[in-house]
């Protein structure tokens, strides 16, 4: 009620109806009465107009806060929450194998073949080179690596791995040849590095195909 009307507008109206009631009041009208009803009429109308107005003022103030003030939290939460994802992204970063979550985003920025593996020898991620060089993808997450290794040198490589985690190793490699999807081996050197459970690994594909000096 009474928005649109500004505050010197209100105080004009009711200084109006104020003036006009006690005007007729002193003209006489308080020995008539009628002009004595419009007179005392006009003076109360004009106090309860600028309680109205001032309620109305009031409400329309106390919501623009309300918006304004929700605004403000929505944007508070919205920062604080982009400022914990950074916390988080920049922990991950600085700490590439402390997890699977931090290890997948590890092999992710970097352009050589990677995967990580889980202690049962299952796929957990792969990324992009990896694909490109042995043409494994997203869709063989969740399969056991074995089928990638050929088969006659495998079980001296998992041993080999065991006696370097007995010894407290956490980083090794090892020549391998790499059986493609296609079928093809690929003979490479392949980095394994433990994440912090000690299960859990990065594998990082060095193919020969690849190679800038095969022998110093």
């Amino acid at each position: 009620m009474f928005t649109n009307l500004s505050r010197s507008e209100v105080q004009f109206i009711s200084f109006a109806m104020f003036t006009s009631g006690a005007a007729i009041l002193i003209a006489g009208g308080w020995n008539d009465d009628l002009g004595r009803s419009v007179g005392i009429t006009l003076m109360a109308g004009s106090i309860w107009f600028m309680m109205m107005c001032e309620a109305s003022l009031l409400t329309k103030v106390q919501n623009e806060m309300y918006t304004s003030l929700e605004k403000h939290r929505a944007k508070q939460e919205r920062e604080t929450e982009e400022l914990l994802i950074y916390l988080k992204q920049s922990k991950l970063n600085s700490t590439p194998f402390k997890n699977h979550e931090s290890a997948d985003r590890f092999i992710k920025s970097i352009q050589l073949p990677a995967a990580v593996v889980d202690p049962g020898g299952a796929v957990l991620s792969v990324n992009a080179p990896l694909t490109e060089s042995l043409g494994y993808g997203e869709e063989d997450i969740g399969q056991l690596c074995f089928a990638w290794h050929k088969p006659e040198p495998y079980g001296e490589y998992i041993q080999g791995i065991q006696q370097l985690l007995v010894e407290g190793k956490r980083f090794m490699y090892s020549r391998l040849s790499m059986i493609d999807k296609t079928g093809k081996e690929n003979v490479g050197t392949v980095a394994i590095i433990f994440l912090d459970d000690m299960r859990s690994t990065v594998s990082i594909w060095l193919p020969d195909d690849r190679c800038i000096l095969k022998s110093v």
